[in-house]
């Protein structure tokens, strides 16, 4: 791959690059997070929010990184409010918790989330996208395929979406792309060199012409080393349509047509002009006075 192209991952290939950088290069997993959540916290910053940042974490790395962000903004100075979407005190009207909200961040599902949401989750992101505040989505925005782009039901619609090492497929392709908003994708402290090893191989893929069909890219023809030359016009023409090359006109006086000329002069002489005289009903005009 060349230097100046960026790669897409989708779930199955950033799951191996993590393993990859926490396994074999030695990078341990609370680093990853740290530097995770210290980028989805200098994005909700730059917003400057005007109110309460309120973070609703689910389960798994991407909730472990809402809260971290939760705790690097309030060091920050603003306030800030978590919701544990799985959890006991898991707010019951949160149309009035997400009021006057100055930023909202979306930690309820990673790339590793499939298929539809369910409840409470479901009920969240609906809320999430009623409360009229900026929306900063934590590596993907929840309810998005990060495979395939698909939204089988509600899904958050982001302003913008902090990814992290890579972009991902499903941020590329619609419908995913339009819940992505901005993407900022940013260094999380993988090492360089992820998607060149053998286990971390990123696995390139298409979508078909129907919904919901992807899988390997198709094998292409070889480009050939030569191209052939083009063809000349000549040979672009049928031989039987071809048109003969028209013959010269040579005039009946034998002479050639004078130069610059199509063809022997046609105007009638000025004398035969002058004895024709003025049309009937019609005087000659009189020469000028000197």
């Amino acid at each position: 791959m060349e230097s100046w192209l960026q790669p897409l991952f989708d779930a199955e290939a950033i799951r191996a690059v993590d393993r990859w950088a926490i396994e074999e290069q030695g990078v341990p997993s609370p680093q990853l997070m740290e530097a995770a959540a210290t980028a989805l916290a200098e994005a909700v910053v730059g917003l400057s929010p005007q109110g309460p940042v309120r973070v609703l974490c689910g389960k798994g790395n991407n909730g472990g990184d809402g809260r971290i962000a939760a705790r690097l903004v309030a060091e920050k100075g603003f306030e800030v409010e978590v919701a544990e979407v799985f959890g006991d005190d898991f707010p019951a009207d949160l149309d009035a918790w997400l009021a006057e909200s100055g930023a909202v961040v979306d930690a309820i599902f990673g790339t590793g989330f499939s298929g539809a949401p369910r409840e409470p989750a479901a009920a969240a992101i609906e809320a999430i996208n009623r409360c009229g505040a900026p929306v900063v989505a934590c590596d993907i925005a929840s309810g998005v395929d990060a495979s395939s782009g698909e939204i089988a039901g509600a899904a958050v619609e982001a302003d913008l979406t902090v990814s992290f090492h890579a972009a991902k497929l499903g941020q590329r392709i619609a419908p995913g792309k339009w819940h992505t908003g901005e993407l900022r994708v940013v260094p999380i402290g993988i090492p360089p060199g992820a998607s060149g090893t053998s286990a971390c191989r990123v696995r390139l893929t298409y979508v078909g012409a129907s919904k919901g069909t992807s899988g390997p890219r198709p094998e292409m023809a070889p480009v050939p080393k030569t191209v052939a030359r083009p063809p000349e016009p000549s040979q672009l023409i049928p031989a039987k349509s071809r048109v003969s090359p028209i013959p010269p006109v040579v005039p009946s006086n034998g002479r050639a047509p004078e130069v610059g000329r199509r063809g022997p002069s046609r105007r009638r002489p000025a004398k035969v002009a002058e004895d024709l005289g003025p049309p009937a009903g019609l005087q000659a005009p009189s020469p000028p006075s000197r």
